[in-house]
């Protein structure tokens, strides 16, 4: 029985990284692809980390594994929670390898907190509540990892450029964190036994997001990943005796933005998304959950506020203390509100559905019609400073083949430049981005060190690729 491995780069954009293969910049990316496979890789639509991770790693789409961007809503309601493990539908590699009695070491895979009791070791990444939570199964291995590898961690701080700290302050911290995540990778592969190993490099998506117009900076990072894949090839595949398959993947690939679209706030300008009039005292004062986080996170109570975040405590802390963001959420006429947009989707909307949603109003019959209706709207906003339209594409979910009913109904792809959010709460519907020039784009990558009977198109082509027998039969992957 072989072994096979998987390292993601979260943000990898396909282009970028065939400019730097052509000019031989990438060396170990490129020995890679020499005898196998490198091509561009379909992101979900939206392109989001948490759908796309989340598809690679079940070899399912959005819609059925169930998770459909950062946040989820509640139960019969329309407030949200952070989306989490217990959120898919569907097994993913490392439950189909279990059953296999085959053992899986996977470290810092986003949005698999809390972790789960599989054959093998699995540590969180992004969207874990910090290190001091229970981010590693066996939890035995915790203490070890704090004692062992202490510029460990599950979060590279990116709160902290939201808030305006510049991206080459942090550099230094984010990069620190990420070769000792390697070390801890590495170390497990070397002292365990394990059939399928796995690990998710996240920085480069944080980079691209707030350097994005800084190319020579950028390019300076693509590099600094190509070695740090060097040296896990080196460690953990050059001392083997056999020729082991390796899948490098990023979930989504990267595209400048200068300007931010808020769809709610259109979808209420419209007559679609009702509110009733807001009389909160603190938001007219200018004082909202925001600031106060902001606040918090300076004064070093970091790990307070997640725990308030994933807590079910969350929801009433905001009726108290008012979120600029949140605060429609509230304020919203449910019982006369059409379609609203998906918190945290990064670009879905939603029919308020009789008999799906909690107060949903449109008759399921009148759902096709009315989704037509706002998508030949969406299809027309032009933004009155540049002329240009805001979206490339405005799908309904049948033109994309998805048949789940409790998926929304409109699926939006913003156009070059452009970045959608939303709800503005001073009523704007355009916003001038500055600080964060870098937004997901549609197309990732792919490479592989082998030939493959399967077609690799999308993300979770990857997932039935590594699912099939076909990476363990393989005695020589270069020449298959």
């Amino acid at each position: 029985m072989g072994k096979v491995l998987l390292i993601g780069i979260d943000g990898a954009d396909y282009n970028i990284t065939k400019k730097l293969l052509d000019a031989n910049k990438l060396k170990n990316l490129g020995s890679i692809s020499k005898n196998g496979q490198f091509s561009r890789l379909i992101s979900t639509i939206p392109p989001l980390s948490p759908t796309a991770w989340t598809s690679i790693f079940t070899g399912v789409p959005p819609y059925k594994h169930g998770i459909w961007g950062f946040l989820k809503q509640k139960d019969g309601e329309y407030f949200y929670k952070p989306v989490t493990s217990k959120d898919r539908r569907v097994r993913a590699i490392w439950n189909v390898l279990s059953e296999k009695n085959m053992k899986s070491i996977v470290v810092n895979i986003p949005f698999s907190y809390p972790p789960e009791r599989i054959n093998g070791i699995m540590i969180t990444g992004l969207g874990s509540p910090g290190k001091d939570s229970n981010f590693v199964y066996p939890l035995s291995l915790k203490k070890f990892i704090l004692e062992n590898f202490p510029n460990f961690d599950v979060d590279l701080n990116e709160g902290k450029l939201e808030e305006g700290e510049s991206i080459h302050t942090l550099e230094k911290d984010i990069t620190k964190t990420e070769e000792h995540l390697v070390d801890l990778f590495l170390h497990l592969l070397n002292e365990n036994e394990w059939d399928f190993g796995a690990i998710v490099l996240r920085s480069l998506d944080i980079i691209q997001h707030f350097a994005f117009d800084d190319k020579k900076f950028v390019e300076q990072h693509y590099k600094r990943i190509d070695k740090l894949i060097g040296r896990i090839l080196k460690e953990a595949i050059n001392g083997s005796k056999e020729e082991i398959p390796v899948i490098i993947a990023s979930d989504h690939g990267f595209r400048r933005v200068s300007r931010r679209f808020y769809v709610n706030t259109w979808l209420e300008k419209e007559g679609y998304l009702r509110l009733k009039s807001n009389s909160n005292i603190l938001l007219k004062l200018g004082i909202d959950a925001e600031k106060i986080r902001g606040l918090m996170k300076r004064m070093g109570f970091k790990e307070i506020i997640r725990k308030v975040e994933h807590s079910k405590f969350a929801k009433q802390l905001l009726k108290i203390i008012p979120s600029s963001s949140h605060q429609y959420l509230f304020d919203a006429d449910w019982s006369q509100t059409k379609a609203f947009f998906y918190r945290g989707s990064n670009g879905l909307i939603k029919i308020n559905v009789e008999g799906r949603e909690p107060q949903g109003c449109v008759n399921i019959n009148d759902v096709i019609k009315l989704s037509e209706e706002i998508k030949s709207k969406l299809e027309k906003i032009v933004d009155p400073i540049t002329g240009t339209k805001v979206f490339k594409n405005v799908f309904l979910k049948w033109e994309l083949g998805i048949n789940s009913q409790e998926y929304p109904e409109i699926i939006l792809l913003p156009n070059e430049g452009y970045e959608i959010m939303d709800y503005n709460i001073n009523g704007y519907l355009f916003e001038d981005i500055h600080n964060r020039p870098g937004d997901h784009d549609l197309y990732g990558l792919f490479m592989c060190n082998f030939k493959h009977p399967i077609k690799v198109e999308c993300v979770w082509d990857i997932g039935k690729l590594i699912k099939s027998s076909v990476l363990w039969e393989a005695s020589n992957p270069a020449t298959q």
